[in-house]
């Protein structure tokens, strides 16, 4: 039995990734699961430590809403989430020893500040993304509800699906998405708002861009 590691950054706000970083280091820092001669953490906790204060820095500077503000958080955080990620899978391969026993597997991940990724059944997408003929667009469209709105985000990170850019909201139930690099491939993500109840994120629906 392997386990997987469930960090959930790309629905995680820049305040929360601080808070949950700093747990994971704290949690790992002395971890006799890890730190060994034979298996000395990889990113080091400093570096992920320095590049949490950096998220923590730039999103201070970004309320002033300048443009450079902003751009120097988004790399801080791309920064953040490849040495979180990367961290991850150091816990992962730690846990999936041959060595380690079935039933300690999950308890090294929970040890290290992490959660275990639960498998679920698939399940059926309730929107899809066509190109258009307008080379860089694509369509989103979703099943359409009576008195919902939708949200509606992408990224070019189709592996781990980090650092989502949001696209306006809807009350229709499509949208089109201008911009992007034709040749590349993206993952959208869609919601739908229907009040008074909550709705989770549904994707990726990934499509290489025409």
């Amino acid at each position: 039995m392997k386990v997987k590691v469930n960090l959930g950054l790309h629905s995680t706000s820049d305040a929360d990734a601080i808070i949950d970083g700093r747990q994971i280091v704290q949690k790992m820092t002395g971890n006799a699961n890890f730190g060994l001669a034979t298996n000395p953490i990889n990113p080091p906790l400093l570096t992920v430590s320095k590049a949490i204060d950096d998220v923590e820095a730039a999103s201070t500077a970004a309320q002033d809403a300048s443009t450079a503000a902003t751009r120097n958080l988004y790399q801080k955080r791309h920064v953040y989430d490849t040495l979180v990620t990367k961290l991850s899978h150091y816990v992962e391969d730690t846990a999936n020893d041959p060595a380690i026993t079935d039933d300690k597997r999950e308890g090294i991940v929970v040890s290290a500040g992490m959660t275990i990724k639960i498998k679920t059944p698939r399940q059926k997408q309730h929107f899809e993304a066509r190109n258009t003929d307008l080379s860089g667009t694509v369509r989103l469209i979703a099943e359409g509800i009576a008195r919902c709105a939708h949200e509606w985000n992408y990224t070019p990170d189709v592996v781990n699906f980090t650092n989502r850019i949001a696209i306006d909201s809807t009350t229709t139930a499509h949208t089109d998405v201008h911009g992007l690099v034709s040749g590349a491939k993206y993952a959208f993500f869609h919601k739908q708002i229907i009040a008074g109840a909550k709705s989770d994120w549904e994707g990726p629906v990934i499509l290489p861009v025409t």
